[in-house]
């Protein structure tokens, strides 16, 4: 029997279109430590002839690390059946950052570092995916124009004590950490783009949960379908402290995509 890399590498010489349900998800599932939920997937795939698959980068630096290659490998799958990506460069959400596994809170950046960052996202990404086949979004064109009075009627459907319930948040808060408010939002932050778009299905990394948790709540109080997940492993960075490969850390390699086709 053939290894799932010489099936796949056959495989994707040839047109995905029309692939049969359990044939994709064969393939999407062994990227993922974790999916929910796996029938629901099936599910959305049969319903919708083109699903929107919804994923998004902070620009915090100004390269994407291998951690973000197994994501932009699902995303490439998807498109090869023709499915809709929106991709999303959090221009905004990057003002705030995301908080997730940090012991402190991030130092703000700048809009001119944000944009600088920025800068050559798509030319990198580009290397490994048709940028045709990309919807490529910047989350400050619906996320500025929100008035108050918008922000606060999805804020009102937000528990703060369930909110406040991650251990990092937990563990900064022990070491007399700050975390701010701005940060406890995030993922409130991210649920928007997911109601803007009409997300069928998001993918990340396994340390999103949380974040994808409330995404999928602020759906819901939208009167929206649930959004699926597909979270893939973390990857630990290379300072050697344990903690997990990131932009905003330092910590990462930054791959070089056009080798990966």
């Amino acid at each position: 029997m053939k290894r799932f890399d010489q099936q796949f590498l056959a495989r994707d010489s040839e047109s995905w279109v029309g692939m049969e349900v359990n044939e994709l998800v064969g393939f999407l599932l062994p990227k993922c430590q974790e999916v929910i939920t796996t029938d629901r997937l099936r599910q959305k795939i049969s319903e919708h002839p083109t699903l929107k698959v919804k994923f998004g980068i902070d620009p915090t630096a100004s390269e994407i690390h291998i951690g973000h290659v197994v994501p932009i490998m699902l995303l490439r799958q998807f498109a090869k059946v023709g499915h809709h990506i929106d991709f999303i460069i959090g221009d905004f959400t990057a003002r705030v950052g995301d908080p997730t596994a940090r012991d402190t809170g991030r130092v703000p950046l700048s809009p001119e570092q944000i944009v600088k960052n920025m800068e050559t996202y798509t030319s990198q990404i580009g290397k490994y995916i048709d940028l045709r086949m990309l919807h490529i979004h910047y989350n400050a064109k619906w996320l500025n124009p929100m008035t108050l009075q918008e922000i606060f009627a999805i804020f009102q459907q937000i528990n703060l004590s369930e909110a406040m319930q991650r251990e990092d948040f937990k563990a900064r808060m022990r070491n007399e950490q700050a975390v701010s408010l701005a940060e406890v939002c995030y993922g409130v932050l991210m649920g928007i783009d997911s109601v803007h778009l009409g997300t069928h299905v998001e993918i990340g990394g396994i340390d999103q949960l949380l974040n994808f948790q409330q995404c999928r709540k602020i759906m819901r109080q939208s009167g929206m379908d649930e959004e699926v997940i597909l979270m893939t492993p973390i990857l630990e960075g290379t300072s050697g402290d344990g903690k997990k490969m990131s932009k905003s850390y330092g910590n990462y390699v930054a791959p070089d995509l056009s080798l990966l086709v």
